[in-house]
């Protein structure tokens, strides 16, 4: 999307004096947006969260399963957003994880509600303060 860099001016506006103060705030609204998009800064960069994505076989040597995340501040919540096993088999209940975190390396000590000796490909989102 290109966005213009079309500014409202005070005098398009002659008649409508209280509209002032609103078009200094549009004004400046719309050339950071304008930067934001020159600098190809996006969402996804700047939001504290990441998606991480695993393969592992489920058995007792898996565990503990270090990872090193994104941010360094400990995350507020970990979610399992995906799960197949590879052989195409979806997991029957979603995955309950135990889970720790210290000097930016995540640790999932524990994964409940999967098959054991299964490899399986997940996803984990996980949000940040």
């Amino acid at each position: 999307m290109k966005l213009s860099s079309k500014r409202f001016l005070a005098e398009d506006f002659k008649d409508s004096p209280e509209l002032l103060p609103l078009l200094t705030a549009l004004n400046t609204t719309l050339q950071e947006l304008q930067l934001l998009n020159i600098n190809k800064v996006n969402i996804e960069d700047n939001l504290n969260q990441e998606i991480l994505e695993l393969k592992f076989l489920n058995d007792s040597v898996a565990f503990p399963m270090r990872v090193k995340t994104k941010f360094a501040t400990t995350p507020k919540g970990l979610s399992c957003i995906y799960c197949q096993a590879t052989d195409g088999t979806t997991a029957s209940n979603t995955p309950w994880l135990t889970w720790s975190f210290a000097n930016q390396l995540l640790t999932i000590s524990s994964m409940t509600n999967l098959t054991s000796n299964k490899t399986y490909n997940i996803r984990l989102h996980i949000i940040y303060s």
